[in-house]
């Protein structure tokens, strides 16, 4: 087990202690325990249905267990079609089917989690200082690179959260000592921003370097004025045991792979 892992409820997950600070939220960053999926997915896999090759029902029952935890009924919990760029949904209800098509979630109102998908990619949650706004964010390059965390950034500041005081944390993601990218990932980047180079480190094989995403990710909250930031520095792909992660199941010759879900609502 890892030395990180906390619970909420009964469920195994990874919290962050600024988010933590503010009594009127709730968060988690879950794992790979805790679920009924079976076999590779085994066990608390949040995929979704239509995409992956999991038995829905169990999805479905590991999205209920999610919910339990957080003390909400399943209608009460918001996730979205993420489509590595920068559309954001603000969400006024739950359970929208089929899901709205974006990348990150902000919500004014008590009571709504919501939850992003992620395998490797950097899931971002984030709080107005009197934690009366939240939002989760699927930040992988491609959203990343669109500019995904300035974007939501700039709409909680227009719906009224103060910049200065905005809190975040940057969840399990692929670590640069596991993530190996081709020069065209580091031009794309680079000609953003030469700040960015920061993030890249030569690799083994010619033409290839290491990326650390999530460092990019919180830079880029710093960069855009969010001062409070978590970054929980855990690896998807070498921590097998207790999260997912599609680079090492295509490294593994898997087809398949689950999905961890991170969750942030604002109390009733």
């Amino acid at each position: 087990m890892h030395k990180k892992l906390q619970n909420m409820g009964k469920l195994p997950c990874f919290l962050a202690q600024n988010l933590t600070n503010i009594p009127q939220i709730k968060h988690c960053f879950t794992t790979r325990l805790g679920g009924v999926s079976r076999g590779e997915f085994s066990s608390l896999n949040t995929g979704l249905p239509e995409t992956s090759l999991d038995d829905p029902t169990d999805i479905e029952a590991n999205m209920n267990i999610i919910c339990q935890s957080l003390g909400i009924s399943r209608s009460r919990l918001f996730t979205v079609k993420q489509v590595h760029e920068k559309d954001i949904h603000v969400a006024k209800g739950g359970l929208m089917i089929p899901e709205p098509v974006a990348d990150a979630i902000i919500t004014q109102q008590k009571g709504l989690a919501l939850g992003v998908r992620t395998a490797d990619c950097v899931p971002i949650l984030l709080s107005s200082g009197d934690g009366d706004m939240v939002a989760a964010v699927h930040a992988g390059w491609p959203s990343i690179y669109a500019g995904i965390i300035q974007a939501t950034v700039k709409k909680m500041v227009s719906m009224g959260a103060n910049l200065n005081e905005i809190v975040a944390s940057v969840g399990p993601a692929i670590a640069g000592e596991s993530y190996e990218v081709g020069k065209e990932i580091v031009l794309k980047f680079t000609r953003q921003s030469y700040e960015y180079s920061a993030y890249f480190s030569k690799a083994e094989r010619p033409e290839h370097y290491m990326f650390n995403l999530p460092g990019l990710a919180a830079k880029i909250l710093d960069n855009v004025g969010v001062e409070n930031i978590n970054n929980i520095q855990i690896d998807t792909y070498i921590n097998k045991d207790i999260l997912y992660s599609h680079r090492r199941a295509t490294h593994n010759q898997q087809e398949n792979e689950g999905r961890q879900l991170s969750v942030i609502m604002i109390l009733d």
